[in-house]
Order: structure tokens, then sequence, then C-alpha cells
């Protein structure tokens, strides 16, 4: 989104401001039978005020305390000593959350890199850019170059520097490819801190923290996560049964799987983790032998699409 530089500032380069506005932004998301339909329940006057909402990240930041590994409270003031601005959540003891402060105003140094969805979300709220998450990149995204990252849909996130080792990054398909100065909302990188690597927390909303507590298992049962990655939900169940229940993780994706196993072994959890068709999951466990079952299936994930804001002027 481009605006003229304000009087007695140079001219030389150009602002993209983090804003979604009713003639462009999310309305173009989503189809006119969808938008009726939103419309009929919130109103002419609170349809675009939930499409903008969409478009932009809560104001809090919840992440979960692991409680077989910490005391809440104890991590509480832990992190309040160090500086961080933590608050524990009204209902959920194990949920604390950080404010989220932005949208920034971006300057568009005329260098772009292009991330997938799934990176421009982390991107936007502080984390730096890897290159599996890369799209692609400008020819003139050389290491040290300021960059502006955007999403796919050209949306900015955030302004960064090319990392040194960008290139090999690249080629491995693994590793730093754009450090993070400025992003379009910002919090504190937990994945830096000596909590999160220690296994101490894990980064989830709080309505996908509300599902463990619904199901609630009894001790000794059988718990089958159907489609559980990312983890979350797998996690905080046996994390709220005090390790006292058998989970049994599944996704069908072989990338997914390492990664939910990898998290996994960061959490210290006794999970069993396998790559199978969930819909064929007799075959493997027996048919009838769960006690709890929690699936979260592809959906239209109107909620979550889309976390950033459209630019009316998509870059190409």
């Amino acid at each position: 989104m481009r605006h003229p530089a304000p009087e007695g500032e140079e001219k030389g380069e150009e602002e993209v401001e983090a804003r979604v506005h009713r003639d462009g932004g999310p309305w173009e998301w989503y189809d006119e039978g969808l938008l009726g339909e939103l419309e009929r329940v919130y109103g002419r006057h609170g349809l675009p005020r939930l499409l903008e909402a969409l478009a932009a990240p809560p104001s809090r930041y919840y992440f979960r305390v692991n409680t077989l590994r910490a005391d809440p409270g104890e991590l509480l003031d832990e992190m309040r000593k160090e500086g961080y601005p933590v608050h524990r959540d009204e209902l959920l003891e194990e949920a604390l959350w950080i404010p989220v402060e932005g949208p920034a105003r971006l300057r568009d140094p005329g260098c772009r890199v292009v991330v997938d969805k799934r990176a421009a979300e982390s991107v936007m709220l502080g984390a730096h850019v890897y290159a599996p998450g890369v799209v692609r990149l400008e020819d003139c995204a050389r290491p040290g170059r300021e960059v502006l990252v955007v999403a796919e849909n050209g949306a900015a996130v955030a302004l960064g520097v090319v990392a040194q080792e960008a290139p090999a990054a690249l080629r491995a398909r693994r590793g730093l490819v754009v450090e993070n100065v400025q992003p379009l909302y910002r919090v504190p990188s937990l994945r830096e801190t000596r909590w999160w690597r220690s296994g101490a927390i894990y980064e989830q909303s709080i309505s996908s923290m509300m599902a463990a507590h619904v199901l609630s298992p009894e001790p000794g049962s059988l718990v089958v996560d159907m489609c559980a990655a990312p983890g979350g939900k797998t996690g905080h169940v046996y994390e709220l049964a005090g390790g006292r229940v058998r989970v049994v993780a599944v996704d069908h994706s072989r990338g997914k799987v390492e990664r939910l196993r990898e998290e996994v072994r960061r959490l210290g959890h006794r999970v069993e983790v396998l790559r199978a068709d969930s819909r064929r999951l007799d075959r493997i466990l027996g048919a009838g032998v769960a006690d709890y079952v929690i699936l979260d299936p592809p959906c239209s994930s109107l909620g979550v699409i889309p976390k950033y804001p459209r630019s009316p002027a998509p870059w190409s």
C-alpha cells in the first residue's frame, strides 16, 4: 500500500501502510454467498469490522506452560523479572499471554522476498524468514540487502535484511534467509528463550487450549488425535492428564509427522506418533479401542484465513 512521504521527509522510499481498507482488503477473499450470510448475522455495519478483525492477529499472543516441566506461576514471575510483559489468562491457569503491538508502517526499500502463508503469519509477528517458507526472491535480494518481506498475495509483513548464509540456506532448503528487523506486528520471540528450548512453553491459541479441557480424559485412557499436526492439542491433553494417559497422535503427511516427533521430544512427552491414514486406524489400533478421540480435520479455515492484510496493489 503506497503513500507519499510526509512533508520534510525524503520521497525516495515509499511507505507501506499496514491497514485493511473496505475498498480492497479482505472482501475479495470471500464469495458473495458467504458474505451475504455473514452480513445477515453481523449486519451491514458489523460485517466490515468482522472482516478487518479476521485480517489481523488477536491483541493477545498466547502460549501454554508445559505443566510437566514448569509451574505457571513461577514461570510467569521469571519472565516478568527478565522484562517480558506476560499476563495470565482469566480462565486457564496454564495459559499466558503477551500484548501484540502494531500495526507498524513499513518502508519499501525497493527489493522484496516472497514467503508462503504459514511463514507470512509468523514473520508478521517477529519471526525470521527461513528457507522452507521462501517462495521466491527478487534478484536484488543478496546478503546484507534490506528487503520487504511480502506474502504471496502482496501484503507486506516485515522489513528485514538478507542473511549472509542465505544462499547456502536456500540451496539446502534449511536455515536463515532473512533477519526480521521490523515486523508488521511485534511480540517477543519466544522461540529464542530458554523456556522454549527447555520445553517449558508451547505457542498455542486460547481457543485451541480449550479443547483439551473439554475432553478432560480419565487417567489410564487411550486418546487418539486423528489429525494431530502440529501437535498443540496432543501435548496439552497429555499434560493435563499428568502423563497418565496413552496418547496416539496420527497424521498423513511425512513432513508434518517428522516435525510433530521433534516437538514431542522437545516437550518431553511420551506420545506415540504414527504416519497413517486416519480413516484406516482400525486396521492399526483395532476397532473400538479409543476412549477419546480428537478430530480437527482440514476445513474452510474461515477464522484463520487470512491472518495478514491484503495489499490493494499486489506485487507481481
